[in-house]
């Protein structure tokens, strides 16, 4: 159910709203209806979801890391450990060895 407001809107405001994608808002009141939507929504719950992300994969790359240094101290040569060697070219110093 639509209800018939009136409210008084800044100039740059009223620019922006004559200036919008018309095909993707045909009128000023969905745009408007858009943008009061966009701005309600939570944006914690989704900073907590990438959040979330972007720590587990820290953590894997920390159990990655541990384990690649802890077979580089035992002196195996894993096929995991010479592909990451190839991959980023690293220098295994064994020529030293």
């Amino acid at each position: 159910m639509k209800i018939k407001k009136t409210f008084r809107l800044s100039e740059d405001i009223v620019e922006l709203m004559d200036h919008r994608d018309q095909r993707k808002y045909p009128s000023r009141e969905f745009y408007l209806e858009s943008a009061v939507r966009k701005f309600a929504e939570n944006p914690d719950d989704k900073t907590d979801e990438k959040l979330e992300s972007i720590l587990s994969a820290v953590h894997k790359n920390e159990q990655l890391g541990m384990e690649i240094l802890s077979q580089l101290q035992k002196g195996k040569k894993t096929e995991h450990v010479q592909k990451i060697n190839e991959e980023f070219d690293l220098d295994t110093f064994d020529h030293l060895l």
